[in-house]
């Protein structure tokens, strides 16, 4: 059994994944309606590995008895002003739950959950490998100069990479029911 200040941790973590991943399907709207295909399936990609990660927290939780508790995910924004805006929002969510998952750990050594303080570890190294993912790409984007063109090269890059040579159309943009998307 895990202590209660740690259950209330990883229900604040699933939470802010799934509130993530709800965001990143808003962004792959963006993406699409402003006809940035590679950007799609980057942030598509990215979403799905969110909500993957929130229900192996959702997994851990219900494994040591504890009641998930995932409250109201907040509705996607599907308009961003650049694909710079759009990856900042995504970055600056990472950025929370890399904090949460933080804390968890501290939260569960405290209270000697040893077997929690590894699972929050586990979900920290594969987050790290999506903020490197993300940042990569906003390194992209920057030293594209934000031009058409340089975005238009960077999209392309995305495009081959996660789009072609990626199983990518059978997600969707759809993970649990929700679409921002419409059809």
């Amino acid at each position: 059994m895990i202590s209660a200040r740690t259950a209330e941790n990883f229900n604040a973590l699933m939470h802010k994944l799934e509130s993530e991943s709800r965001l990143i399907m808003g962004v792959t709207c963006a993406f699409k309606k402003g006809g940035h295909k590679g950007f799609a399936a980057f942030s598509s990609n990215e979403g799905h590995e969110r909500w993957r990660y929130s229900q192996k927290v959702k997994y851990f939780i219900e494994k040591f008895g504890q009641e998930v508790k995932l409250g109201t995910i907040p509705e996607a924004k599907t308009t961003y002003a650049s694909p710079v805006e759009a990856l900042a929002s995504i970055y600056g969510a990472d950025m929370e739950i890399r904090n949460l998952i933080k804390v968890g750990i501290k939260l569960a050594n405290e209270d000697e959950d040893y077997e929690a303080a590894y699972y929050m570890l586990k979900i920290g190294k594969m987050m790290l490998h999506e903020v490197n993912e993300v940042d990569n790409v906003m390194k992209m984007v920057k030293n594209s100069g934000g031009t058409p063109e340089g975005l238009s090269r960077v999209d392309y890059w995305l495009y081959k990479e996660y789009y072609e040579d990626h199983d990518h159309e059978h997600k969707k943009y759809d993970y649990y029911g929700y679409n921002p998307c419409g059809k």
